[in-house]
């Protein structure tokens, strides 16, 4: 029986507790709070949430310490602190527990309530330093909104208020704070139950049969849970009790009551009550305590419900620390504890990492609903694949992990998980994963070794092999070593300005002019020109490729002012990443850039792969309808060898397809390739679009697009790739003969 988490917003409120007037102490005197956290942003924000705050009837007095060494100054001469809210991780990762001890075991201060706020939720203490050092709460600092701080402060101050009081008014002290210290220790909710009922009976001095039970306060909702039960009532634990139970209208009636309810057989306490749930404790006897007892007996409440919450905060803490919230699956966290073990097991296991192609298409382009299902179904079509002979495991937003036993799986068995598609609404969704593949942990020194090895195939899978599955082998960290020296180097070249730019003329077919170039861009080298495909993919994988755009379309400005004293009417194409495109910050730089320049918008021409045909559409359609509005035109580079569709072709505002130099090279082959171009220019002609040859080299490839009305081509044929002052001269030739 596993009782429901109670939300962090929910604080714990008691049946029958006093008036303002009545629980509010002397308006004379303050709260003291101390402040600890190495964060002078986080005093500050504390200060301005609780400015002017009351609580309890009284102002708060905030102090202040930025290490735990400071702290511990400050405490050792003040100790009147109420209230600490302190920052887990200062000088060292555990600053703040050891700050913690140091209270309690030091100073021996029980009465200080200590509020752990952390920004970083890995560092959660364990549920054992919670229990030994009294923590009253944790919290991440994210959760702390003004209401949030004031409602833990609120709760904080008064469990130190009670503390106080108990230990100047109550002898029974001892046993409430060794029932909060027990109670901590225990494991099971329902042993933690059990302890609960045992500590309410001893306080008491009664041996009765009870048990304790849990209701949702939605009214709709009308049943009772059982927590914990012993003797007469244990066959209960774990059941529900519904309107038909004889039990059902005791254990309301408590509540009604507000806190006792007794009848000539039973006797119904309420333990406590949150804003969503309460908890009544049935006791088989009738009576009643005697009067010393009651505010003692309140004292003991508070202590039990507060342990309650701190409980389940705990088994929350847990579970987030170890399980992936929204497929209910282990996470990467506890991936890296297994793999702790499985490294060096003698049994030998496989590790594999699987990443969604193109998901974050599916999340903007249909929603995170969807994309959560997508995820979903995944989890579960992989767990009906490794039964009980593995584990997996969520490891980030779309990448999954599975440990299975040396060559259990095969990638076609995998891969088979994703023929059918997956269902979302009315409509069938395909996707497909890349894979990458770790075989036999055992040859790893570490956990986070194996995850490095495994994570470099799927690197490997996703930029080179996209939709298969990639083995880890020696010679990636060489692929890997060499690729991370060319991101140094382009780092280098860019910020000592080494790129440049050349360009190849597009040949009018009709009347032989030349009215366009394509900036084709360039590393020079001392050992000669690195490939552009080469520099562009490490590029678009880390990010720079947004750096390399601008400088394109900076250095086609600059360009194009030379240019146009040769031809004034020249337009220029440059290729831009999708991604770049998308952007809103890079429309905005091409328009001042083009702004600065004083380059007319429809100079400047954008082409673009026919990737762009599964983007999200109505965001891409949205993107390219301000750069069309703008002045600027796009053309579909290398049409015809990857994704294309007719529909999204007619909405795009697409000026031109090139047709790739595979169909132009087979042209003078076969009938098929002059067909193959022959359809994609009918096309071109049908949407009213340009039409240009990518890749001519000979006279007779010329001819037969001439036969078929291509209307541009380029190519060596006509000018290889040259630089700035050679284009230049070749254009003046070619267009004054």
């Amino acid at each position: 029986m596993t009782l429901p988490t109670i939300a962090s917003e929910e604080r714990l409120l008691f049946a029958n507790e006093p008036t303002e007037t009545e629980q509010k102490p002397s308006d004379s005197g303050v709260w003291n709070i101390l402040i600890v956290d190495d964060e002078p942003d986080v005093h500050q924000v504390t200060m301005l949430s609780l400015r002017s705050v009351r609580i309890l009837g009284r102002e708060l007095a905030l102090h202040h310490a930025y290490s735990g060494a400071q702290a511990e100054q400050l405490l050792k001469t003040r100790q009147h602190f109420a209230v600490i809210l302190l920052d887990v991780v200062m000088e060292s990762d555990d600053t703040g527990l050891k700050l913690v001890e140091f209270i309690r075991r030091t100073l021996k201060n029980d009465e200080i309530r200590i509020i752990l706020r952390t920004g970083q939720p890995g560092m959660a203490p364990e549920s054992k330093a919670v229990a030994n050092y009294d923590i009253n709460d944790y919290r991440a600092k994210t959760e702390l909104t003004r209401t949030h701080l004031i409602t833990s402060l609120t709760s904080a101050l008064r469990s130190f208020q009670q503390i106080v009081t108990l230990n100047n008014t109550q002898r029974d002290m001892a046993k409430i704070v060794g029932t909060a210290n027990l109670l901590m220790h225990t494991g099971p909710l329902s042993s933690f139950g059990m302890q609960m009922i045992k500590q309410v009976r001893s306080l008491l001095n009664i041996e009765v049969p009870a048990a304790l039970c849990w209701k949702d306060l939605e009214p709709s909702i009308q049943e009772w849970h059982v927590l914990a039960a012993d003797e007469y009532f244990q066959c209960l634990e774990g059941s529900i009790i519904d309107v038909q139970h004889p039990l059902f209208d005791r254990l309301s009636q408590a509540v009604d009551c507000e806190q006792w309810f007794d009848n000539q057989l039973q006797t119904s306490l309420t333990i406590g009550y949150t804003q969503e749930r309460q908890f009544v404790l049935i006791m088989d006897k009738n009576f009643r305590p005697e009067w010393h007892h009651v505010e003692t007996l309140r004292l003991m409440l508070l202590t039990l419900t507060s342990s309650l919450e701190n409980q389940l905060l705990l088994e929350n803490l847990k579970t987030q620390a170890w399980e992936d919230s929204l497929c209910g699956i282990p996470n990467r966290a506890r991936l890296m504890t297994i793999l702790a073990s499985t490294v060096h097991s003698s049994v030998n296991y496989d590790l594999y990492l699987l990443d969604i192609d193109e998901f974050s298409n599916i999340n903007s382009g249909l929603g995170q609903e969807v994309g959560d299902h997508v995820l979903i179904q995944l989890s579960h079509r992989l767990n009906s694949l490794i039964t009980n002979t593995g584990m997996i495991f969520r490891i980030s937003g779309d990448t999954f992990a599975i440990l299975a036993p040396r060559n259990y799986l095969s990638a076609d068995k995998l891969f088979e998980l994703f023929e059918s598609p997956i269902q979302v609404a009315d409509s069938d969704l395909r996707i497909s994963v890349s894979i990458g593949k770790l075989a036999d942990l055992s040859q790893c020194n570490s956990p986070s070794d194996a995850m490095r090895k495994a994570t470099m195939a799927l690197s490997q899978a996703k930029a080179f092999q996209r939709g298969e599955l990639v083995t880890y082998a020696d010679h990636l960290d060489e692929i890997v070593s060499a690729r991370l020296k060319l991101l140094n180097k382009l780092k280098n070249a860019i910020h000592n300005n080494e790129l440049c730019l050349y360009y190849q003329p597009k040949v009018s077919l009709v009347n032989g002019r030349t009215d366009g170039l394509e900036a084709l861009m360039r590393w020079p080298t001392d050992d000669g020109f690195i490939p552009p495909q080469d520099f562009i993919s490490v590029a678009e994988s880390s990010g720079l490729i947004f750096e390399l755009e601008r400088f394109l379309i900076r250095q086609t400005c600059r360009d194009l002012k030379e240019i146009e004293k040769i031809c004034p009417d020249t337009v220029i194409a440059i290729n831009v990443s999708v991604p770049v495109v998308e952007s809103e910050d890079f429309f905005e730089y091409v328009k001042d850039t083009l702004k600065e320049y004083n380059v007319r918008p429809e100079q400047l021409m954008i082409e673009l792969t026919e990737s762009i045909m599964i983007r999200n559409h109505k965001l891409i359609n949205k993107r390219l309808n301000q750069y069309r509005n703008f002045g600027i035109q796009f053309s579909i580079d290398d049409f015809g060898t990857g994704y294309n569709s007719l529909t999204y072709l007619h909405n795009l505002p697409i000026a031109q397809i090139k047709i790739d130099k595979s169909f132009i090279d087979n042209m003078t082959q076969s009938n098929n390739g002059t067909f193959l171009s022959s359809v994609i220019i009918s096309i071109a002609n049908h949407f009213n679009f340009e039409s240009v040859a990518e890749g001519v080299e000979t006279a007779e490839q010329v001819a037969a697009l001439k036969h078929i009305g291509c209307n541009y081509a380029q190519g060596y044929y006509f000018c290889k790739p040259c630089s700035l002052e050679d284009i230049c001269a070749w254009m003046h030739q070619a267009n004054h003969p």
